[in-house]
């Protein structure tokens, strides 16, 4: 359970994706009270990529220099993209 920042309401999260153009999507979920809107992230194919690296090398090898590198690469893709699309 989550509680509504706008109608104070508390609700369960029922996630939702949006796709925002070829690549991008928003994932989000919506009070279902006053219907605010809270963005939980934004994603694309590269975030995906760079995701399926980390978790088969993390598996593999444990925390890794490399690991590191592509999870500060996902933290930079995701506020790329929520520079373009939260202003939407």
């Amino acid at each position: 359970m989550v509680n509504c920042n706008n109608c104070k309401k508390d609700f369960e999260v029922k996630v939702r994706t949006k796709q925002l153009d070829n690549d991008a999507e928003e994932i989000f979920f919506n009070c279902p009270e006053c219907n605010e809107r809270y963005t939980a992230y934004y994603s694309n194919d590269k975030i995906k990529k760079l995701q399926e690296k980390l978790i088969y090398w993390s598996r593999r090898n444990g925390k890794a220099t490399r690991c590191i590198k592509w999870q500060e690469d996902v933290e930079e893709e995701m506020n790329r993209l929520k520079e373009i699309y939260s202003a939407s």
